[in-house]
């Protein structure tokens, strides 16, 4: 089955923050989280 996946400017507003405050704790950490965010969406709707 295949959904689309919408994702509203305020939930990219909230990621690039998120990205932000990785990169402070750690170099590199944000790159992570976004690897993460990108992996997969779509299982999280099927968890």
């Amino acid at each position: 089955m295949n959904t689309r996946l919408v994702i509203r400017p305020e939930a990219e507003r909230d990621v690039q923050e998120a990205y932000l405050w990785y990169e402070k704790q750690r170099e590199g950490l944000g790159e992570d989280f976004l690897l993460c965010v990108e992996d997969d969406p779509g299982r999280r709707q099927r968890s």
